[in-house]
């Protein structure tokens, strides 16, 4: 991407100022010590890599902020320590307590997964990217998984799917918005 063309890029800088705007509303919530530190830090760490177009970097610090914020929930105390290794790990059956709970999941869902039948996209990008598993978020890879990945294809370009819904620039977003309206809800 040359200079000119990144300076002109004018759906990243909307995208940006989106994420701006929750940014300012969350470092009042963690001022006021409505958030922990932690999932505060872990959000800036979001932010910052999104800015700098790590979006790989950027899904992964907002997954870590979800899932830590699930663990220091005292609603959550009991399952956290009916699990193997007493840590939530994010998954479906996590997301399920943590709505049960009363916690502001649907947040982190698209309109398709409000029923939670699948595993949400959500825990998938973390999923795949915590286990090193790049290749799995390839859309072959997903397409074995993901019945409706032909309707995203539709809908997005067979060309720039792999590159922005999974692991660039609008995974990146669609990740640390979702995890900023989680936050926006506690």
């Amino acid at each position: 991407m040359t200079a000119l063309s990144s300076i002109l890029d004018v759906r990243f800088y909307e995208k940006v100022i989106i994420l701006a705007k929750n940014a300012v509303v969350i470092s009042k919530k963690a001022s006021q010590s409505e958030l922990t530190t932690k999932i505060y830090r872990f959000h800036s760490e979001a932010m910052k890599n999104f800015l700098n177009r790590n979006y790989l970097a950027s899904i992964l610090f907002s997954s870590i902020g979800v899932e830590t914020y699930l663990n220091s929930d005292k609603r959550l105390e009991d399952y956290k320590v009916s699990t193997k290794y007493k840590w939530i790990t994010l998954n479906l059956e996590a997301i399920k307590k943590a709505r049960d709970k009363g916690l502001p999941v649907f947040e982190l869902l698209d309109d398709s997964e409000i029923s939670l039948r699948n595993t949400p996209i959500f825990c998938i990008r973390r999923n795949k990217i915590l286990h090193g598993d790049i290749e799995g978020l390839t859309k072959e890879g997903l397409k074995k998984k993901l019945p409706e990945i032909e309707a995203v294809e539709m809908k997005m370009g067979r060309d720039r799917y792999l590159g922005y819904f999974f692991v660039g620039e609008e995974a990146g977003y669609d990740q640390l918005l979702k995890f900023q309206k989680f936050c926006l809800k506690l």
